[in-house]
């Protein structure tokens, strides 16, 4: 069998129809003793034979290193209509995103003749090597072991760290859709250990700030329709009396603190896209379980304030008891628009006066909210974000989501994996304080009608395009699986901390002009869509740093 090799970059997406032409080798890298790096071994072969193959590695620091395949996924919605042209592909097809741990016994099926695919590796030396290394990859006959290919990469580990992330991420972590797509009862044992697992992987990928369902999310949801309930806080109505039980919530944020979350976000308080009614409410009333507030709730009604506001004092009062009450980032309603400024205007009013003093974000892209004093933290999409620079909002943030693909960096499978992690190097000259995302895990389609399986349906059922409603995938034993996305978008953030770290020792404006010396002048509407660019500017960051830094 006749097999062609080469070592790439993470950033490159090896389609099947790919040729190892073009794709640049990568012989040598410095990286920090804390970093991840990550690099594939892309293949091309014509079989003569049905066997299997399999990689292996030899180095010594084999225990530091990774191995997953790169598998293909069905996409029938790449991009929209009304993207832009700097995309990878506009037709439906199979894409390489999911990184899924090696199978039948670490080796792998037989190679599609003249097909491109690759293995995934990631190297992690949790700042405890350091040093130069040589990385041998082999791809091996499994029959006699027989060598197929060789390929080798020179390490070099510096003895230096990167800073911590100072980035609030938080990608929207549905736990209904774990429940529904593993079709395993809410806050179950095995409920819990599906979350675990889940947050787990989303901490090491960089997230630090998590929703927090204390009502069922009023997220994605057509109307008189419920999302499956994950009520966090048990309620209990006695006449216009409430009471409530934490045994769940202090369960979750227990689940949280030991896996890092350092932030909770607070679920919105009223409906998406307007305000116009409430999240689903249960509540034990003459020891029935049922439904109290919704979509036929007036939210300015007397009964629905009575509820909310005795509802946020006694969680505030519980947090602070747990001495964790300013990790709370409070929401009042998602994405309102100019049009629903009076009816957010009303409804914040019901509970200013209880969150004053914590911090209180959304998402909304119209400055008016913010210079009316109705939201402390406005989270403006990348395309509307230029208004709040050019009026110096402090400690801005800023989100992506949906038709956000024009111009700007997004996690679409037709997007290059550069231009994924173009966002690190536009949120760092803008001082941006938080990113939002949602689909981190949202596993159903438009408005929820029902659950989706992302490995088949990428786009939701044509909802959104293909890799907008999740970076992770569910694996079989109730894991997540990475995709190439999940692990660009962590490289972006590592970019953020290499250039604070590189300011620290030159300056931020020096920084800037390196990177820009190489990209053009940085804005939200102008990523890097070349592998081959987006690695220069690191390796110009990282040499500018080894070289102050004596390393």
């Amino acid at each position: 069998m006749k097999l062609n090799t080469k070592l790439v970059s993470s950033l490159e997406k090896c389609f099947l129809d790919s040729t190892l032409d073009e794709f640049d080798a990568i012989k040598s890298e410095a990286i920090f003793k804390n970093q991840k790096f990550s690099f594939q071994l892309a293949y091309q072969c014509c079989p003569t034979e049905r066997l299997l193959i399999y990689p292996e590695i030899e180095s010594d620091i084999s225990d530091y290193i990774s191995i997953r395949e790169v598998v293909n996924i069905p996409s029938d919605m790449p991009t929209y209509s009304h993207s832009d042209k700097d995309v990878l592909r506009t037709e439906p097809g199979l894409f390489p995103d999911l990184l899924r741990p090696l199978k039948y016994d670490n080796y792998t099926r037989p190679p599609v003749s003249n097909a491109v695919k690759a293995f995934w590796f990631t190297v992690s030396p949790d700042s405890k090597i350091t040093g130069v290394h040589k990385i041998t990859v082999r791809i091996k006959r499994h029959s006699s072991n027989e060598i197929l290919s060789e390929d080798v990469l020179t390490l070099d580990i510096k003895d230096i760290e990167l800073p911590p992330q100072k980035l609030i991420f938080g990608q929207w972590f549905y736990a209904d859709c774990l429940a529904d797509y593993y079709n395993v009862p809410v806050f179950s044992d095995r409920h819990f250990e599906i979350c675990e697992s889940f947050i787990k992987t989303a901490v090491a990928g960089g997230r630090n700030m998590l929703l927090l369902p204390l009502l069922t999310y009023s997220l994605d949801i057509r109307h008189d329709h419920y999302r499956t309930n994950v009520q966090l806080v048990d309620i209990y109505k006695n006449g216009s009396n409430y009471t409530y039980g934490y045994e769940k919530l202090d369960r979750w944020l227990e689940m949280c603190k030991r896996n890092g979350i350092e932030y909770y976000e607070v679920c919105h308080l009223f409906s998406q896209w307007g305000a116009t009614a409430t999240p689903l409410v249960m509540a034990y009333e003459n020891g029935e379980y049922k439904r109290i507030f919704g979509w036929d709730t007036d939210p300015l009604s007397d009964e629905y304030k009575t509820f909310l506001r005795s509802f946020l004092k006694a969680f505030i009062e519980h947090m602070k008891e747990r001495g964790e009450d300013q990790k709370c980032w409070f929401h009042v309603s998602d994405e309102p628009i100019e049009e629903h400024l009076p009816q957010y205007k009303a409804v914040k009013e019901i509970v200013a006066d209880i969150i004053e003093g914590y911090h209180h974000l959304d998402a909304l892209s119209h400055y008016e909210f913010y210079e009316q004093g109705l939201v402390d933290s406005p989270v403006p999409s990348v395309m509307a974000v230029k208004t709040f620079i050019e009026h110096k909002v402090p400690d801005l943030w800023c989100y992506y989501c949906g038709g956000h693909a024009v111009g700007v960096s997004n996690c679409h499978f037709a997007m290059s994996l550069s231009r994924t992690r173009s966002i690190g190097m536009q949120m760092y000259k803008y001082n941006i304080r938080g990113f939002l995302n949602w689909g981190y895990n949202f596993y159903n389609n438009q408005w929820s009608y029902d659950t989706v399986d992302p490995f088949l349906s990428s786009s939701g059922e044509t909802f959104s395009a293909s890799g907008d409603t999740y970076m992770v995938y569910p694996a079989p034993n109730g894991t997540a699986w990475e995709s190439n996305r999940f692990v660009a978008f962590y490289e972006a953030l590592e970019d953020m901390r290499a250039f604070e770290l590189c300011a620290s020792l030159y300056s931020k404006d020096e920084v800037i002009k390196a990177i820009e010396d190489i990209a053009g002048t940085i804005e939200f509407d102008k990523c890097v869509l070349h592998s081959s660019k987006m690695l220069e500017i690191r390796h110009k960051i990282d040499s500018m740093i080894f070289e102050r830094a004596g390393k």
